[in-house]
C-alpha cells in the first residue's frame, strides 16, 4: 500500500511499492517506526508510485520464516526475518541497471551511506502515537560494493547523486549495483541507539553467510 496507508498488504492488489519493517498492531492504529527497501531495475525511480512493480500471486510464496516474490519485470525478492531484523536478497535481470531504494516514509528520517563499509545507518521518526523523543535506529550491511549511490526527497528537490547524508521529512537514499547483481543485505533496528542496532545485527545475523542460514534458524 501507499506510505501511511493502514492496510499494508491487500491480497487483491497486484503491485508492491516496498518491503517494510512493520510494527503495526492494527490497520486503525496505522504503523510507526517504518522504513522500506525496494528493488528497481533499469531507470532509477525513487517515489513510491513510480517505483511500484506488478506481480502475480502464483509467483509469490509466504511463510513465517521466508517470503519470496518475483515481479513481472524479473526482479526476485527474498526475505527471512529475525526478531529485530531481516536478511534480504534481491536478484536482478542481467541486462539492466540494478538499484535499491531506501524510503524513510512520511515524517523525519536521517540517513547516512558509508560506501567504504558497504553500509547504511540512520533512524526514522514516524507514526501517529509515538512520543516526541522516539526514534527507530537502523543499520544495513550489504555483501557487495555500490557502483553508485545518492539521496532523494519526495517534496520536490529530486535525486542528488553522490550525496551520502540526508535529514528531513519524506527523504530516502538509493544504491546502484552492477547489472544482474544478486544482492544480499542484513539489517536490524533498535529503539535505543545506532550502537544497539549494530549489536542486534551482529547477535542475530552476524554469523549468517547467506539467506539460507537465516531461513533455517527462523
Amino acid at each position: 500500500g501507499k506510505n501511511g496507508d493502514g492496510w499494508k498488504y491487500k491480497y487483491t492488489d497486484n503491485s508492491i511499492r516496498g518491503f517494510q519493517q512493520v510494527h503495526q498492531c492494527s490497520p486503525w492504529m496505522n504503523d510507526y517506526a517504518v522504513f522500506s527497501l525496494m528493488p528497481v531495475s533499469g531507470m532509477l525511480k525513487v517515489k513510491e508510485d513510480d517505483r511500484a512493480s506488478t506481480f502475480k500471486h502464483e509467483n509469490e510464496l509466504g511463510k513465517p520464516n521466508y517470503y519470496e516474490v518475483t515481479f513481472d519485470n524479473g526482479i526476485k525478492t527474498e526475505i527471512s526475518p529475525t526478531e529485530r531484523g531481516a536478511h534480504m536478497r534481491f536478484s536482478f535481470p542481467k541486462k539492466k541497471e540494478a538499484h535499491l531504494v531506501l524510503d524513510g516514509f512520511l515524517k523525519m528520517a536521517s540517513i547516512k551511506i558509508i560506501p567504504k563499509e558497504k553500509k547504511i545507518i540512520g533512524y526514522v521518526k514516524n507514526g501517529l502515537f509515538t512520543q516526541e523523543n522516539f526514534k527507530n535506529y537502523f543499520v544495513m550491511e550489504f555483501d557487495q560494493p555500490f557502483s553508485a549511490f545518492g539521496t532523494w526527497t519526495a517534496k520536490g528537490e529530486g535525486v542528488t547523486s553522490g550525496e551520502v547524508t540526508i535529514d528531513g521529512e519524506q527523504v530516502g537514499a538509493y544504491l546502484t549495483f552492477k547489472k544482474g547483481a544478486r544482492v544480499q543485505v542484513k539489517m536490524a533496528s533498535s529503539y535505543i541507539s545506532d550502537e544497539q542496532a549494530l549489536l542486534n545485527l551482529h547477535r542475530e545475523l552476524g554469523n549468517h553467510k547467506n539467506l539460507e542460514e537465516t531461513k533455517r534458524e527462523g
